[in-house]
């Protein structure tokens, strides 16, 4: 209330509000477990930890409350500056991933209020305004008001930004009025509308926060304007969350980018005139410190080493992002004297260069992450003109030289020659084609960056942006996806579908909209998949002029340069505008309105790549900028910086490289075996080995980097092991040398660390070569045990790279080119038996008679599964699968054509695969049939079974989809069912992915038993509403009496009756198909139950 009245929340901390929440804020990582720990925390002794959803939400609001009361009063911010603050950050650091991110935006929010002052914080008009001036926002409206506010809403919806911005110019509408649900204009539109209305609104005096809008629909862009304008991040809902948590509520891009908005939201609450003030402005602000000039420093001194320890100790991206980003911040504003101070021996940071000079490294050493090279190279930057001498020394330690010029790449005439051949082919490819005159199914076509072809039925235009569905019948409506979420417009202008608008999370109508798209990106793909791979794509409409393609109802016609218009015949003056540097497409109404639909985020994979497999230019240019901005970047620094640094080497680079000579001429000199020698080589080795001994044993003064750069490894590997020297010597006589030199090593080492007492040479020796081993595989080492560490063995998530040759043989496949997906911790023989699978012929590839299984059952003898729990190894199934378990892995006879599985949906369900019903995975499939209330799955095993039990594991996708209402039948044709088991509301399925098992009596009479199963659906499933036959799991068991060698006879049987009834309907009935015509449900017609039962008739109109 406080806030929202712009009152000074002072008097809500006289009575040690703050202090409570600095003690909980430093017991929120739970009791502290590593050995490194500072002073524990008095009363955080207890062993048991709050569980990990409670802890996290309330250090959240603990953040929260910190940081509003740290906006809204200057008083409390003071205080809380000079307070245990810097103590509890730090142990909250120490936090699971939410807590040290919140932890984090508290951080960001204090170096604003610490350098830039409240000033920063916020503009006028938003977030700090009277009590008196919000009553206008209460003030209900006459229904002609409200008429005229729905229709804004209207407008704001179907994205026209001249109608809103003419309604409220000629004043008839109250821009902070909120209709009778709460909601106001800025509200709607950080939902629905554009950039252009957000601005024009927060420039107009609209006063809500509307974080949570923009955060709940995925909308970076809008949530950048809202907190430039003085939004809240911190303000909470009706149900306690901020807009970050609505943020972290989906996974998409765009929410995505929007959680990483506001993680950091003090880069974006700076006002941007502060870059355009003047410097006249400057001096008359110098006057007046801003922020708070005397804890500035203490905070810089202590947190830059706290987020440096942050920063390597974790294996989490999103902690490491957001730490770099606030050193980032804490370097640009520390003072030259400061950062010198912080570094030099006396201070008790004194290793601080060398931690920060480690993070720079290590960002520097991931090639895939362009972002975190251009903070690092910020920060350099900023090193460069703060502590210039200090930091070169460092930067030659760790080889951050060569890493930044590898970054800047080949020089600038290569690169201009190669840009200029790349354009150059570009450009050639454009002319080779002349304009497509029409457009024919299975031919590629494309304008400017947008691919086309036809569909069956349809006509698909798409980038990485936009993808539109034109229906060849359509009166001018179209289906589009944009910002991952498919709609259908209309004539009016305003999509339907498009949003779930109640931002409550996924409901059934999200489900059915994902569901959509999933079809629609099916029909695309069919569409696409029907041109020839590698067929060049012809332009169409390239040069404006009168020329009109015609598809359908549709004309495409281009009458301005850069510019598509797409036509519907029957859409009077309605169009669809397609803009070369537009990602997105504008929409001109029945009206003559103009709704503008522009992309957020990009449409991913299954849309970017075009015919070509290039990227669109919208994609391209985004990764390409940002690539050149970091390219340019690191030139200049090399340049400006590094490049005369290098020409000096350090001296411990030259002593290094004299060591390294001296081994090798003293291993050269030992192998001219003559008396001379004898002990000349030995006084050269021992002086180099002892030079090195000291070298090792002055603390910090050799780096990885230079043991790996000075040759020094490769030098010692000769010197310990049998040398190149050795070569051509006997074997005994190679040994006796390298045993020599050995015991020289040998006493030099230990020699010294006899007489230094403390520092032993040898283990910093180990150290420094485990560290060059990190440094050049990339690859850190860690201690898995360490206490508090906790990631273990997630620092295996790296991406490793393998180039496969094609080997000697023309039966090979050539699999040149092609990906390779593995888990991280796969084996090299997973691997090896991966590809074997690709080269050579496995079991199952052979004929049946040679199958372990079958010969097994051909001797004669029955054998018995028991059931001991739900899909264990003792199963039919998993029988089949391992070949008579003579095979170490399990295949899915479904798919090798082990077993038969047949559905009543045919060959192709609407989700997963036919042999996913026989999946052993425990994580569940998405494989189901459609809502039909007769549905069924059936398997021929192809061998007699008498069952004893069976098991089944319900499928992911519909939520509620689990089965209730079915019969397990057994049949020995395929044609005549016998039910053992009749299931009458079972609830034994629930959840995706979990698991049940029933017993079955067959008749004693039996006693060859059955080859079919079948699982016939007889009622609803568990929402009581659908039929839908969920299933991704299912296992067999009981006495196997015989070997069928006609496996799937009666699948085929039926699959051939099928044909021929196709053919029958083909060349006898469609004569009689005209309008007019009855017809009544069957084979190929099909519509669910709208006629009731019996069946009733219906009329072809077209």
């Amino acid at each position: 209330r406080f806030t929202r009245r712009g009152v000074d929340p002072a008097p809500l901390a006289d009575h040690g509000l703050v202090s409570e929440l600095l003690t909980r804020l430093s017991n929120a990582a739970g009791p502290a477990t590593s050995t490194c720990a500072g002073p524990g925390t008095p009363g955080v002794n207890t062993t048991t930890t709050t569980p990990e959803t409670k802890s996290s939400a309330s250090v959240s609001t603990i953040i929260s409350l910190l940081s509003t009361l740290c906006r809204g009063s200057p008083s409390i911010t003071h205080d809380l500056l000079r307070s245990e603050l810097p103590d509890a950050i730090e142990k909250a650091l120490k936090g699971d991933e939410r807590c040290s991110l919140d932890s984090m935006r508290l951080v960001d929010l204090l170096l604003v209020l610490l350098f830039e002052g409240r000033k920063a914080l916020s503009r006028t008009g938003m977030g700090c305004v009277g009590a008196g001036q919000l009553i206008p926002r209460f003030r209900r409206m006459e229904s002609a008001g409200e008429k005229s506010h729905r229709q804004l809403i209207d407008c704001i919806r179907s994205k026209d930004t001249d109608a809103l911005v003419e309604a409220i110019d000629s004043g008839g509408i109250e821009v902070n009025f909120m209709d009778d649900v709460g909601q106001t204009l800025l509200n709607w539109a950080s939902a629905f509308g554009t950039q252009e209305m957000v601005e024009f609104l927060c420039d107009r005096g609209q006063r809500s926060s509307s974080l949570h809008y923009a955060a709940c629909f995925g909308r970076p862009a809008i949530a950048k304007v809202l907190l430039r304008h003085g939004a809240n991040p911190d303000l909470r809902d009706e149900d306690g969350k901020t807009p970050l948590d609505k943020a972290r509520e989906r996974i998409d891009e765009g929410h995505r980018e929007v959680a990483a908005i506001l993680q950091s939201p003090g880069e974006w609450m700076i006002p941007a005139e502060k870059e355009k003030k003047t410097d006249a402005v400057e001096s008359d602000d110098s006057g007046e410190p801003k922020g708070d000039p005397e804890m500035a420093p203490v905070y810089l001194r202590r947190l830059l080493p706290v987020f440096c320890n942050t920063f390597q100790s974790t294996m989490l991206a999103s902690i490491r992002k957001a730490s770099l980003n606030l050193i980032k911040k804490m370097v640009h504003y520390i003072q030259p004297s400061l950062l010198v101070e912080a570094c030099s021996p006396e201070s008790p940071t004194y290793n601080f260069g060398t931690m920060l000079v480690e993070v720079i490294a290590t960002v520097l050493d991931n090639e895939e992450d362009e972002d975190g090279h251009l903070v690092v190279l910020q920060i350099i930057q900023d090193l460069m003109t703060k502590a210039q001498d200090i930091f070169l020394d460092h930067f030659a330690r760790l080889g951050v030289f060569s890493k930044v010029l590898q970054l800047a790449g080949p020089q600038d005439s290569q690169e201009s020659q190669s840009n200029k051949k790349d354009e150059n082919e570009e450009n050639e490819q454009e002319p080779l084609l002349d304009d497509a005159n029409d457009m024919l199914p299975g031919k590629a076509y494309h304008w400017r960056d947008w691919c086309i072809c036809r569909g069956r039925d349809c006509l698909y235009i798409w980038s990485d942006a936009a993808a539109l569905e034109l229906s060849n019948g359509s009166n001018g409506w179209f289906r589009f996806i944009l910002d991952g979420k498919l709609a259908t417009m209309y004539s009016s202008g305003s999509p339907e579908g498009g949003t779930d608008s109640s931002g409550k999370g996924r409901n059934t109508e999200t489900l059915t909209t994902e569901e959509n798209r999933g079809e629609f990106l099916e029909k695309l793909q069919r569409a696409r998949a029907q041109v020839k791979p590698n067929t060049p794509s012809q332009p169409i409409l390239s040069r404006p002029g009168p020329a009109r393609l015609v598809v359908g109802n549709w004309a495409l016609a281009s009458r301005k340069d850069g510019e598509l218009h797409i036509h519907n015949s029957d859409g009077q003056q309605q169009a669809t505008i397609l803009r070369e540097d537009l990602p997105g497409f504008i929409f001109e109404s029945n009206r003559g309105t103009k709704h503008s639909f522009t992309a957020e985020t990009s449409l991913g994979p299954e849309f970017a790549a075009g015919w070509t497999g290039k990227r669109g230019k919208r994609l391209r240019s985004k990764i390409e900028a940002m690539k050149q901005k970091v390219k340019v970047q690191a030139q200049e620094i090399y340049e400006k910086y590094f490049k005369a640094a290098q020409a000096q080497p350090r001296g411990v680079v030259a002593k290094l490289g004299n060591i390294v000579a001296q081994i090798e001429r003293a291993c050269q000199k030992q192998h001219m075996n003559n008396r001379e020698s004898f002990t000349v080589w030995r006084e050269i080795l021992q002086g180099a080995l002892e030079e090195l001994t000291q070298l090792l044993q002055e603390e910090g003064v050799v780096s990885a980097y230079e043991l790996h750069s000075s040759g020094l490894v490769q030098a010692l590997l000769s010197l310990l092991s049998t040398s190149c020297w050795d070569e051509g010597l006997h074997s005994n006589k190679s040994s006796k040398l390298q045993k020599q030199r050995v015991r020289v090593f040998k006493s030099c080492f230990k020699e010294k660390d006899g007489e230094s007492g403390g520092v032993k040479s040898a283990p910093i020796l180990v150290h420094k070569l485990v560290s060059v081993l990190e440094s050049i595989e990339k690859l850190p080492v860690y201690l898995y045990d360490t206490p508090g560490s906790g990631y273990g063995l997630q620092i295996l998530t790296r991406r490793l790279r393998f180039r496969l040759e094609k080997a000697e043989g023309c039966s090979l496949i050539d699999r040149t080119g092609r990906s390779l997906k593995m888990e991280p911790l796969s084996t090299v023989a997973q691997l090896e038996r991966y590809l074997l699978k690709m080269v050579a012929k496995q079991w199952y590839d052979y004929e049946r008679s040679t199958f372990a299984f079958v010969r097994k059952l051909k001797e004669g003898q029955k054998l018995t599964f028991r059931h001991q729990h739900d899909f264990d190894e003792n199963g039919i199934i998993y029988w089949i699968g391992t070949n008579a378990k003579t095979s170490p892995e399990w295949v899915n006879p479904g798919q090798y054509g082990l077993v038969m599985v047949t559905s009543s949906d045919g060959r192709n369900l609407p989700y997963g695969r036919l042999e996913d019903i026989l999946s052993r995975d425990s994580s569940a499939l998405n494989c189901h049939t459609n809502d039909d209330k007769r549905a069924w799955f059936a398997i021929d095993l192809g061998l007699w079974v008498l069952p004893s039990s069976y098991t089944l594991r319900h499928a992911r996708g519909y939520g509620r989809s689990a089965l209730r209402n079915w019969l397990f039948q057994v049949s020995k044709d395929g044609l005549n069912w016998t039910t053992l088991y009749t299931h009458v509301d079972d609830g034994s399925l629930n959840e995706p992915g979990s698991t049940s098992s029933w017993p079955l009596e067959p008749p004693t009479e039996e006693a060859q038993g059955w080859r079919h199963i079948r699982l016939q659906q007889t009622g609803k499933n568990a929402s009581g509403q659908t039929h839908y036959l969920s299933l991704s799991g299912f296992e067999i068991y009981g006495t196997v009496t015989g070997v069928c060698e006609d496996l799937g006879k009666a699948a085929k049987e039926a699959e051939a009756n099928l044909r021929r009834q196709r053919r029958l309907l083909r060349t006898q009935v469609l004569k009689h198909l005209l309008v007019g015509a009855r017809v009544v449900r069957g084979l190929d017609w099909k519509w669910r139950d709208q006629d009731g039962n019996p069946p009733g008739e219906g009329t072809v109109t077209g």
